[in-house]
């Protein structure tokens, strides 16, 4: 909504009118809007820190949200969301002693695998690209090692690190480096298989309406088709290199 001159705002076909100032804001009238079931007229405080303007726009936020909970919730998504996750699934590399196989299993934290003994990946932004949480490098760690001492060091840097609850600075203790190159290998094609999976938007604009039903969906998609991308562009330069 947008303010229409001191003491305005206008919401559609609705027009906010300030009618009193308070401790807590401004209360507001609605003008103009279809009547409700219960009520005749609607009122409303709203809590504003600057005076608003005439022209200036009123806004909300709806707190760091991914596009699953904005979708589900309100009816919407956005394609540039930093707050956007997903989850990716992740094969175990082939164990090539049965006998380790049997290890790997007992020695992986418990839940941390599905039935099919694959991983999933907590896939999300940080304010440079991709985010490499300690649990997510843990992972790929474990999916590439082919020994014990592997799984234990694995286990060990990411219990170093703190895990996500301390933020990005914990996060820095936990080396990326430290992923050898089949884990690379791994990422790389679980993010190839999940981009096979996924439709690209096509050339009718969707997704430049993030309002439902018309394309939210399709906006939360290529936004996680987005995030999926970022993470396999570092896995194919990496694979690539090693």
């Amino acid at each position: 909504m947008r303010a229409a001159h001191s003491g305005l705002a206008r919401t559609g076909s609705c027009t906010l009118k300030a009618v009193g100032r308070m401790p807590a804001g401004v209360m507001w009238r609605y003008e103009g809007c279809p009547p409700l079931p219960h009520h005749r007229v609607r009122m409303e405080n709203y809590r504003t820190l600057p005076y608003i303007q005439a022209g200036e726009p009123l806004t909300i936020s709806y707190g760091s949200k991914e596009n699953a909970e904005l979708l589900y919730g309100y009816g919407f998504a956005l394609r540039s969301n930093p707050s956007d996750a997903a989850l990716l699934r992740l094969p175990l590399a082939p164990a090539a002693d049965p006998t380790f196989g049997v290890q790997r299993a007992a020695l992986t934290p418990r839940g941390m695998l599905d039935e099919e003994d694959c991983f999933w990946l907590p896939l999300g932004w940080s304010c440079d690209g991709p985010r490499w949480a300690p649990l997510l490098l843990m992972m790929l760690r474990l999916a590439a090692a082919s020994s014990t001492a592997e799984l234990i060091a694995a286990m060990t840097a990411a219990a170093g690190g703190g895990g996500d609850e301390e933020g990005e600075e914990a996060e820095a203790d936990v080396d990326i480096d430290e992923v050898p190159a089949l884990g690379w290998s791994l990422l790389a094609e679980a993010c190839d298989a999940d981009l096979a999976g996924s439709a690209p938007q096509g050339a009718d604009g969707d997704d430049t309406v993030p309002y439902w039903p018309h394309g939210a969906a399709s906006v939360a998609s290529a936004a996680r088709r987005d995030l999926v991308l970022a993470y396999a562009e570092v896995a194919w330069r990496r694979r690539d290199a090693a």
